[in-house]
């Protein structure tokens, strides 16, 4: 009854939102390629044209056309490729979301966790809330370097699901909005704060075309965008792109009008070789001064600095802090590798190992394998012996470099978040938190 509710609520609103005059200090995020700004509706002057994901503000609307505020003018634009966004940050009713990384400060560790309109900053160390801030309902949290800023999504629905997304600021309570996004323009790809956490980049796939979008992160403003980029790095300040043929740079520091991030000449990072490309695509990332490119014979390392190219023992991308261990699949098969001692690990190796590789936890392993018939998480130290079986964790939703983990378990109207640490023995405890009706 509440979806059905809410949906006349909205439609209501809709009907009249279209049919009034009346001036609306509303905001809509384009949804098409080459949006036509244009002087009047159904002229044929245009006054700019606009890209997918960027945030305008509603003046008035006139049948199939909206006016809109953007950056200093203003025009009208078919309302088909307007999303618009009615104060319904998500209307999909989440019990329980954590953010994915247990961060530590002053000696104690933290999870930041929402429940029934609450962002609750947990003190592990303590077993208390330590601090906490009211916020409207929201489907998912996800950290960023900054231990005090999250980036926040809501799903709503209505015709169709729309992903709005803000930045929240923990300690002041303050929300930025970013956009909204419905899922059947925007297929979201990924997304990845600079190491700063001062802005924030996201790629999506509109109408089979990559785009990427970078936003500040203390106003939420747009600064930049590129069709056709796939990869996003962070090398320090500077914000690397690329497509299958090139690399380049951009620096959100300088000041360009357009917001151009394209790839041009004067941009180029390197070159890509053929042989870079896996399934039509390149993987990489950014280590400290190096960047790892998933090749077909193998990863290779580009220093930042000096462009140089270097082979790697490396097999794939997943390596742990020290780079000692790699593991990965071939023809269907599992490694987990040293390759300071170019030695395989046997009880991660096969079709079926008797341990599957789960993650690596700073130098240490975390896999699963059988404990009296039961799949059981256990930390293996870098030499693959092992050093912790986990107890009350099964499926790890939040954790830290030192193995620490987190989990929410749902049962009938209680929600229950364990959190476990393999730090002086093993310690394990729980967050119970009555369910919504």
């Amino acid at each position: 009854m509440k979806k059905r509710k809410t949906k006349v609520i909205l439609t209501i609103f809709s009907v009249f939102f279209l049919t009034s005059n009346f001036l609306f200090s509303l905001s809509a995020t384009v949804n098409n390629w080459n949006t036509e700004i244009v002087s009047a509706p159904g002229s044929q002057k245009i006054i700019t044209t606009l890209v997918p994901a960027m945030v305008v503000n509603i003046q008035k609307m006139n049948h199939d056309y909206t006016k809109i505020s953007y950056k200093g003018f203003q025009g009208w634009a078919k309302t088909k490729n307007l999303t618009f966004y009615e104060n319904i940050f998500s209307n999909i009713k989440n019990k329980v979301a954590l953010s994915e990384k247990i961060f530590q400060d002053k000696g104690k560790y933290y999870l930041v966790y929402y429940k029934d309109g609450r962002l609750n900053k947990y003190n592990i160390s303590e077993r208390i809330i330590e601090s906490y801030q009211n916020i409207r309902e929201m489907e998912s949290v996800y950290p960023s370097p900054d231990n005090d800023l999250f980036l926040i999504e809501g799903i709503a629905t209505n015709d169709t699901e729309t992903r709005n997304f803000q930045i929240y600021r923990f300690s002041s309570g303050q929300s930025t909005y970013l956009g909204s996004f419905p899922k059947n323009r925007f297929n979201l790809q990924g997304f990845q704060f600079s190491l700063d956490a001062q802005y924030i980049a996201f790629v999506f796939l509109v109408d089979d075309i990559y785009l990427t979008c970078l936003y500040k992160a203390d106003n939420g403003e747009l600064i930049g965008y590129a069709r056709g980029a796939y990869g996003i790095n962070w090398a320090g300040r500077q914000f690397l792109l690329n497509n299958s043929k090139v690399f380049w740079a951009y620096d959100p520091g300088s000041s360009i009008p357009n917001l151009d991030m394209n790839y041009s000449e004067d941009k180029l990072f390197i070159k890509a070789s053929q042989n870079w490309l896996r399934d039509g695509q390149i993987e990489s990332k950014i280590e400290g001064e190096k960047l790892y490119v998933n090749a077909q014979n193998g990863v290779l390392e580009i220093d930042l600095k000096t462009r140089a190219i270097a082979k790697t023992p490396f097999k794939s991308l997943v390596f742990n802090q020290t780079k000692i261990l790699n593991f990965y699949v071939q023809n269907s098969v599992s490694y987990l590798k040293n390759v300071k001692k170019n030695q395989s690990y046997s009880e991660f190796q096969g079709a079926e190992p008797s341990a599957d590789f789960v993650s690596f936890s700073s130098s240490n392993i975390l896999a699963r394998k059988k404990y009296e018939k039961i799949d059981t998480l256990f930390l293996y130290d870098e030499e693959g012996k092992e050093i912790y079986r986990y107890r009350s964790i099964d499926e790890p939703m939040a954790k830290n470099e030192n193995g620490v983990l987190a989990e929410a378990i749902f049962e009938k109207d209680v929600v229950v978040i364990a959190i476990e640490s393999p730090e002086k023995g093993g310690d394990f405890h729980f967050i119970f938190q009555k369910g919504q009706k």
